[in-house]
């Protein structure tokens, strides 16, 4: 370019010379030097706008590559294959095409590179959901980190942080959502199913996609979001600036049901909350949100629950109260609890407690709160002459 400059500056001196000899022709003079000015600056573009045009093909040439490149159909599995399917079809082929069994031969180095590309990209969620999404091109602007900010070490910023890890620009919306659990599910353990409908992304089925004549892409009717991209915009000659715009998505989308199966822990308190990753709905251009599922703890006939600890009541006559009370409480695992009060006086409203009858300690299920039980007298609501009598004998 440089050269190309110098070149040009140099024809500009040769002809100034030759200008000069028109003393008494002024106006020729400038005219000729406007000339020579646009001639100059005309080159100068052009020049810029061939350099411009063959990055653009180079781009169009690398962004071709990416697309073609399918992790999918490199290991030869379905869109809907599994984390198990995935890693056994990667297996298979990594030990078929493995550099050490096909020595000097290019053709087995360069399809084993392949395989573990696509398995690198197929075994991350991230990775798999940005490709799901957009291809290729996507998860390599999704790889790249973006700068961090010198004063989010000090200060605590940059970009958004989501259970202690960095969270992605790329990333959609989260759902939030709830699930009732019954106490004894929370004391003893197990699974609760839930279900939702999100909005997927269907591959291959929009305007140019390849499969999108088949049987699968028929059920693809939702439209999807609009997208996001950037375009280059020339506001001037030799100045084109880059900008976001939303644009109609050339996707297709449907809408499907997705079962969500919560781990309920032994001792998980009330409001917990359990995060499915990348399970929300499906945007083009975006790694899927979480589903955040709080669980919330349903009111229990019997038992009260504060914490680790359990509460319950039981309603006993004036008699028993004075002289002895036996029972058992069904616990929440059907073991059942002795309650026995013989020798003792109990008072209105005295609480017993029972150590380790209580909830599982969430983290450590070998170790449990305390039971504590309110005792209620039913005192009579009237008494005879008779028995007043034989209560001032008996009572002190």
């Amino acid at each position: 370019m440089v050269v190309f400059r110098l070149r040009q500056f140099w024809t500009i001196l040769e002809i100034l010379p030759r200008i000069t000899t028109f003393p008494h022709q002024p106006k020729m003079k400038l005219f000729l030097l406007v000339v020579l000015g646009l001639l100059f600056l005309t080159s100068v573009e052009s020049r810029r706008q061939q350099r411009r045009q063959q990055r653009r093909q180079q781009q169009q040439a690398v962004a071709k590559v990416k697309d073609d490149f399918d992790p999918y159909e490199v290991l030869g599995i379905d869109d809907e294959a599994t984390d198990r399917q995935i890693k056994k079809a990667f297996r298979k082929l990594s030990v078929k095409w493995h550099p050490d069994k096909n020595r000097g031969n290019e053709e087995a180095k360069l399809k084993f590179q392949e395989i573990s590309k696509a398995y690198e990209i197929l075994s991350d969620g991230d990775k798999k959901a940005l490709f799901d999404a957009g291809g290729m091109e996507l998860v390599e602007e999704g790889s790249r980190e973006a700068p961090q900010d010198p004063f989010a070490a000090f200060f605590g910023g940059g970009r958004q942080q989501q259970g202690g890890k960095r969270r992605s620009s790329k990333k959609g919306k989260d759902f939030h959502m709830q699930m009732e659990v019954d106490l004894e599910d929370m004391y003893n353990g197990g699974e609760r199913a839930a279900q939702i409908t999100r909005r997927v992304i269907c591959r291959h089925c929009g305007q140019n996609g390849k499969k999108r004549h088949m049987e699968k892409c028929k059920a693809c009717t939702t439209r999807c979001p609009n997208e996001v991209k950037m375009v280059q915009r020339q506001m001037a000659p030799g100045f084109v600036i880059q900008q976001q715009e939303e644009v109609p998505s050339t996707e297709k989308c449907k809408n499907e049901p997705k079962t969500l199966t919560a781990v309920i822990e032994k001792g998980m308190p009330h409001d917990e909350k359990i995060t499915f990753e990348r399970a929300s709905e499906q945007k083009p251009g975006f790694i899927p949100g979480d589903v955040i599922m709080v669980i919330k703890q349903k009111k229990h006939r019997r038992f009260e629950r504060r914490g680790n600890d359990l509460y319950h009541k039981i309603t006993i006559p004036l008699k028993q109260a004075l002289t002895g009370y036996q029972t058992t409480i069904p616990h929440l695992d059907k073991h059942v609890v002795e309650i026995d009060t013989e020798g003792s006086i109990v008072r209105y409203g005295e609480v017993r407690t029972f150590e380790g009858e209580g909830m599982p300690i969430h983290g450590t299920p070998s170790e449990y709160g305390n039971l504590h039980v309110e005792f209620i007298v039913d005192f009579p609501r009237r008494l005879n002459e008779n028995q007043i009598d034989q209560l001032k004998k008996l009572l002190p």
